[in-house]
């Protein structure tokens, strides 16, 4: 990304949230929860030796491996459709941009193929397309690849890191964490790499962007209290809000498709493991699934 960085203030607004763990089958009413998450949660997880993809169920039942070579795999993504899943992997000696079909049948296929490392891949809403965070000289850069693997083009051109980018619903922006400022903050920028703008400005790290389904709210991982925790922000930068805090580190947000919910990694029960926190008053829920949330899709 050429050009200067402009800037958007945050409001300081937190809203520090009670936690209650419960089963996440079960309909919590003493903090608010009404109701239960659906859909699938796509998700990485070590529980094998290896780092592979599996799918679970939003209530934390029917869990599915899809991957079960000695690789590395981590962050699963769907395509729009559904019937694809893109992901980062190391079949050709370092990390890469792969794709399988979304039931793990099938041959396992390299987008990108190259000498650098390429990770953290995003779908465009149409399905065309797939951002994606690439080691360009030295520094990571954020690139595009048609799905079918031809066309890479690059979208930022700098000094600094842009990682963990995520195309927004209406396919008009793209969200990353960049460290323009010396620490990671999060950006959003127009989805030809165009107008950059930063959203969070603290002397922390925030990190792994989601957008909202009505594409009005970023989710993100920050360290601003000393442990990681997950805020929701405007993507103008306005309404900072607070939506986990404890001793723990929550990490890894990402939004249901009802935009009810947001699942997340937190190692508050020791290991990390998926949990789910309502968005509207922060309850926290435990799947009891040990790893890291990359998507969650509608349907069972």
């Amino acid at each position: 990304m050429e050009g200067t960085y402009r800037s958007a203030r945050m409001s300081p607004m937190r809203c520090l949230v009670h936690v209650v763990s419960a089963v996440l089958a079960v309909v919590l009413t003493g903090c608010g929860i009404t109701g239960r998450a659906d859909g699938q949660i796509a998700f990485t997880s070590e529980r094998t030796g290896d780092w592979q993809v599996f799918v679970i169920n939003a209530g934390g039942t029917d869990v599915r491996q899809l991957t079960y070579d000695d690789n590395y795999h981590w962050g699963p993504v769907w395509s729009p459709t559904a019937s694809q899943i893109a992901f980062t992997g190391d079949w050709s000696g370092n990390r890469e941009i792969l794709m399988m079909d979304s039931d793990g049948h099938g041959v396992i296929r390299l987008i990108t193929d190259n000498a650098r490392v390429d990770e953290d891949p995003s779908w465009s809403p149409n399905g065309d397309q797939l951002v994606f965070s690439g080691d360009v000289g030295g520094d990571f850069e954020l690139l595009v690849v048609r799905s079918d693997g031809t066309d890479v083009r690059q979208l930022t051109d700098n000094t600094f890191n842009e990682v963990h980018p995520t195309w927004s619903p209406d396919g008009q922006q793209i969200a990353f964490a960049g460290d323009l400022d010396g620490d990671f903050e999060i950006f959003v920028m127009d989805s030809d790499g165009n107008n950059p703008l930063q959203v969070t400005h603290n002397s922390s790290i925030d990190w792994s962007p989601d957008w909202s389904p009505d594409g009005q709210h970023l989710a993100f991982a920050g360290r601003q209290d000393g442990n990681w925790n997950i805020f929701v922000v405007g993507v103008d930068g306005t309404g900072l809000v607070q939506i986990t805090g404890d001793n723990a580190n929550d990490t890894d947000p990402v939004w249901s498709p009802d935009g009810r919910w947001i699942a997340f990694a937190s190692d508050r029960q020791g290991r990390y493991e998926i949990f789910i926190a309502a968005v509207d008053d922060g309850g926290v829920i435990a799947t009891g699934q040990p790893g890291y949330p990359s998507d969650w899709a509608t349907g069972d």
